[in-house]
């Protein structure tokens, strides 16, 4: 059978009795403090972006300049596919962005944030950005674009990920060590080109040695023959007139 101990052969409670009455007090307070108040919570930070001296090129060729947007986000289970361009953006969950002048140097062809996952999954740059919350493994991606609005012959694209590597954390078990997702570290390619390595999109031009190029966005065949009826019917209508 366990024996117990007397209080007073723990060391504690020597110190404690050998205290004046008010300072006891005080010292028992204080330990109850420590013990109840959690401590704060630590929130997981993910710095993205791509290197200085980066080609980053459109589909004719030529450098994306400043009105290009990159944006680090995840689309939740939705899976964004070259054939389903149209949804894109209507599911599409914005986490940081880096635009010009703070965050994307078009001269250096730099682009560079931070953001921070918070408690309840939320960006630390919401707002301004809207407050979407991000599952624990979701996978992320960089969409690169002058516009998500589908035009034809001007709406550029180029989303990219990196499969394994950029999923988010767990909002309620992140560490204070910070994520590093860069161009360099993408792996997979959903549209445009990545790498040197084409991928679906328009081009009209291959230049070697670039990091991302952004290709136009080039509807559906289905879409493509909307297009050409509404245009066969306006021609009609003319004639008509």
């Amino acid at each position: 059978m366990m024996m117990l101990m007397p209080a007073s052969s723990y060391p504690c409670f020597s110190i404690l009795t050998s205290l004046p009455v008010m300072k006891t007090f005080s010292l028992l307070l204080g330990l109850l403090l420590v013990v109840s108040v959690p401590a704060p919570a630590v929130a997981r930070t993910i710095d993205w972006g791509n290197a200085v001296g980066d080609s980053l090129v459109s589909s004719t060729g030529a450098a994306l300049d400043n009105g290009f947007t990159f944006e680090l986000g995840s689309f939740g289970t939705f899976i964004p596919t070259q054939f389903n361009l149209e949804d894109w953006a209507a599911n599409w969950k914005v986490f940081d962005r880096a635009q010009t002048p703070n965050d994307w140097n078009s001269a250096l062809g730099f682009f560079n944030s931070t953001a921070t996952l918070e408690e309840g999954g939320v960006s630390s740059e919401a707002p301004p950005l809207s407050p979407f919350i991000f599952e624990e493994d979701e996978q992320a991606y960089i969409w690169v674009y002058n516009t998500q609005t589908m035009a034809f012959g001007y709406t550029e694209w180029a989303l990219l990920t990196d499969a394994d590597g950029w999923t988010f954390p767990a909002p309620g078990g992140k560490t204070d060590l910070p994520l590093e997702w860069r161009v360099s570290t993408a792996d997979t390619l959903i549209y445009g080109g990545l790498q040197g390595v084409q991928g679906p999109g328009g081009y009209t031009a291959d230049p070697l040695g670039y990091e991302i190029q952004t290709h136009s966005v080039v509807p559906e065949p289905s879409g493509l023959m909307l297009v050409f009826a509404a245009g066969a019917l306006r021609v009609l209508r003319r004639r008509r007139l």
